[in-house]
């Protein structure tokens, strides 16, 4: 049941506390209307997607002086670029004038045009050229820049975060980087990433990724096989991060089909953690994936997976490749592990 005009308080809360206040053995579903409400969009963007630390992309995407590419999240337009001075900046990708977003896509550039009016901005997002504003009263140039976004990276991903207030990515991150250090994400290079939207709530996506219940019946013919041990371990309470023994990969039977992390041993297990609000590590002997759910409305997502593997295997940016179902590349068997 969809609900548009949700009161949102006392209702409300009593009842969602049904879903979290009881062990797992009395777990319920969140209602239907979680899912569908217009209402609950609008405060998951204004309190989740607009507050928290979010992954966006690799470093080795914008490994130049110049690169940059842009992402949107949720109506937020976003452009991540390697500055002169090697540093990593995050920008809002809307013109101070009249909010038309000044580039899209990805590549190397020197400067930045806006489209509409053709105000310039450096890779550093500062304004460096205008046309007839000579006689515009009070503008102050050399202040105008496009709207500093909060950026840091932990292994290797790059997050941002549009709070200037929010708590340090570190503390973020510390589970994680404790947990699931020994992968080494930041020496490892990204492969593929693999872009799919569909008519779903994000946050059934979400919870799909850490859904191990599932393997063994959807998954039967690739990776849900018995065959492969590794497949069948829940999370406990409370936990987002588990490990599964041997180091097995999400293939038929475990195999790797890639080389091993040459940091790893044959005892390094498998793991896999779900990083709130919308990011899911899966780590491997051979190979790391990292899978996103965006919302885009309360009725659909864009699903974004990121595979990893050794620097050496993966060396230079034409080896890299960003597959959709179109593409000759996209394989459904290639994607299961």
């Amino acid at each position: 049941m969809a609900r548009a005009d949700l009161p949102f308080e006392s209702e409300v809360r009593k009842e969602l506390a049904r879903t979290r206040v009881h062990p797992r053995s009395r777990a319920r579903h969140l209602p239907g209307w979680m899912y569908t409400s217009a209402e609950v969009f609008r405060r998951e963007t204004e309190r989740i997607f607009l507050k928290d630390w979010l992954i966006i992309g690799r470093v080795e995407e914008v490994e130049t002086p110049g690169d940059y590419f842009t992402f949107d999240i949720v109506d937020e337009p976003v452009v991540v670029t390697r500055g002169k001075d090697g540093r990593l900046n995050a920008f809002s990708n809307v013109c101070r004038h009249r909010g038309a977003k000044v580039v899209e896509g990805r590549g190397n550039a020197k400067a930045f045009g806006c489209p509409y009016h053709g105000w310039t901005y450096d890779i550093e997002g500062k304004l460096a050229q205008t046309t007839f504003t000579d006689d515009v009263e009070g503008f102050d140039f050399d202040n105008c820049r496009l709207a500093p976004i909060q950026i840091g990276t932990w292994g290797g991903w790059i997050f941002v975060n549009f709070d200037p207030d929010a708590a340090p990515l570190e503390r973020h991150v510390a589970p994680y980087a404790e947990k699931l250090g020994y992968f080494r994400q930041e020496d490892c290079r990204l492969s593929d990433t693999l872009i799919v939207e569909s008519d779903v709530n994000w946050k059934l996506m979400a919870e799909n990724f850490i859904d191990v219940y599932h393997f063994r019946t959807l998954h039967a013919g690739t990776f849900g096989t018995r065959k492969n041990p590794a497949t069948n371990i829940p999370y406990d309470e409370d936990q987002v991060i588990i490990f599964r023994p041997g180091g097995k990969s999400l293939t038929p039977t475990g195999e790797m089909l890639l080389g091993r992390l040459p940091w790893l041993t044959e005892d390094d297990p498998s793991a896999a953690g779900h990083m709130p609000p919308n990011a899911y590590f899966t780590c491997h002997a051979d190979n790391v994936q990292l899978w996103m759910s965006w919302p885009l409305s309360p009725s659909r997502s864009r699903i974004m997976i990121y595979r990893c593997s050794n620097s050496r295997a993966t060396t230079s940016r034409s080896a890299r490749s960003r597959i959709t179902p179109s593409s000759p590349a996209f394989s459904t068997k290639t994607w299961v592990w």
